[in-house]
């Protein structure tokens, strides 16, 4: 087994100038992981969630377990059990440090097992038909920009809206991985070999869809830039390596509504090499601080699939990043260029990607689906008392009520043929707890759990 830090993850420190690229030194490891280096996890439950997620490559593109290194100052028991349950829930085991035991006043998450309640580890799958590629090598030849930024920043907007996703890797673009999924994200991963660009065109012609973003394409897997762009046989465009931020979008098809950005989103110049027409649809357009106007998401079909390619990096604005106790958090919400990423990862997605629809979850409640023996498993997770501020000292500590009541309960539709039964499982209450529901339409069906039953972290298991 081994590990590196998600840093080593998401910058060449580990690979490039250690020698230690965890997806290299996997081919001998059989259980891979991560420190998780903040010491407090709920303080940055945002970027960590994504994190994990992005460590999940291994599980999803080479089957293999992950593992996170939970440690707090202090044996935090409240941030020793969100770190727990952020791991478990995608599927993840913790490493944490011994010595310390339960006090009396608290939830004994060790003793949430399988036997009670629990996903088996080795026999539960993950629902979710998104798959996002973290593409290695382009982590370390970026060209022009960081290449994590964005496709971190598109996860964190999928988890606002609860919307499943997992994370492959290079590995993971081949036939037997891919047809688990109906859309792909390729977000400005710059460094692909040709078999990597074949087997992504290959998911659309089956019928997938594929966003593009950005310097997507521009190298082969060394960082060798291409004479030419890979996808020009599809949209008429001319790209040039430079910067060309978006201070203004403008929503297709007449791009008569007009949104002004208080802080420019960040892309690369191309224009449109001759008039776009069909097949070829121009969704959004944007200005930048010159004036200009230049497409901002493009649409082409391809096969029985279609390609989505936008210039900007639309998950750069959202991409909150981990930071340690003792330092200051860092990020701020720009909620009109998420709200403006929304729209555009609404069109992408369409309505069949989503395996639920969640009516009255909180965006601090973290969410994820599983299979586990025979029944759907959703899993909550309540981070609403994380509530960090960009300037703010990240504690070592959570807040003195980190967990507060949810204001109303939780109702969601879940898609199934049937529904027999739904009850809640927890570390924080004893027992199966039945859960009211309804049929809204075929196939369709309305679960209710009770405020009072999500204080820390459960699962509803749907039978």
């Amino acid at each position: 087994m081994g590990y590196a830090t998600h840093y080593g993850m998401t910058s060449t420190y580990a690979s490039l100038l250690f020698g230690d690229a965890l997806e290299q030194a996997a081919r001998g490891w059989d259980f891979v992981g991560t420190e998780i280096m903040t010491r407090n996890i709920y303080a940055n439950y945002r970027a960590l969630m994504s994190l994990r997620q992005a460590k999940g490559q291994f599980q999803h593109s080479a089957d293999l377990p992950v593992f996170g290194l939970v440690y707090t100052s202090g044996f935090n028991w409240d941030l020793m059990y969100f770190g727990w349950a952020l791991n478990n829930m995608l599927g993840q085991t913790t490493w944490e440090m011994t010595g310390y035991h339960c006090p009396p006043d608290k939830s004994n998450y060790r003793l949430f097992t399988a036997d009670n309640g629990n996903i088996a580890m080795r026999e539960a799958e993950q629902v979710a038909s998104v798959a996002m590629l973290f593409s290695n090598q382009s982590r370390d030849w970026a060209r022009g920009v960081a290449y994590t930024p964005d496709v971190l920043g598109l996860s964190q907007l999928l988890n606002l809206k609860h919307i499943p996703h997992v994370f492959i890797n290079e590995i993971g673009l081949k036939p037997d991985t891919l047809r688990k999924y109906k859309v792909l994200f390729v977000c400005n991963a710059m460094s692909l070999s040709d078999a990597n660009l074949a087997m992504i065109r290959e998911f659309a012609h089956q019928g997938g869809t594929v966003y593009l973003s950005n310097r997507v394409g521009a190298s082969n897997e060394n960082g060798d830039l291409r004479s030419s762009w890979p996808f020009a046989d599809l949209f008429p465009l001319e790209r040039w390596d430079k910067s060309s931020d978006a201070v203004k979008m403008y929503a297709g098809p007449a791009f008569a509504e007009a949104m002004a950005l208080a802080k420019p989103i960040p892309g690369v110049s191309c224009r449109a090499a001759a008039e776009v027409g069909a097949p070829v649809r121009v969704l959004w357009e944007y200005e930048d601080a010159s004036g200009a106007r230049f497409p901002a998401v493009l649409e082409a079909p391809l096969g029985a699939g279609k390609v989505v390619y936008s210039p900007l990096e639309l998950g750069t604005p959202a991409n909150a990043t981990e930071i340690a106790v003792r330092s200051k958090y860092s990020f701020e919400r720009q909620l009109d260029a998420e709200e403006i990423a929304h729209r555009v990862l609404a069109d992408v997605l369409g309505k069949d990607t989503m395996p639920w629809m969640p009516l009255t979850v909180p965006e601090a409640v973290l969410t994820n689906i599983f299979r586990d023996r025979g029944e759907t498993v959703v899993h909550f997770l309540n981070a609403t008392g994380s509530r960090m501020e960009a300037g703010q000292v990240v504690p070592w500590g959570p807040p003195s009520e980190p967990f507060p009541p949810l204001a109303e309960n939780i109702r969601f539709v879940i898609q199934l043929p049937a529904l027999q039964r739904a009850y809640a499982v927890s570390p924080d209450f004893a027992g199966e707890v039945e859960l009211e529901t309804r049929q809204v339409e075929p196939g369709a069906y309305e679960v209710v759990l009770p405020a009072e039953r999500l204080k820390i972290y459960t699962l509803v298991r749907i039978r």
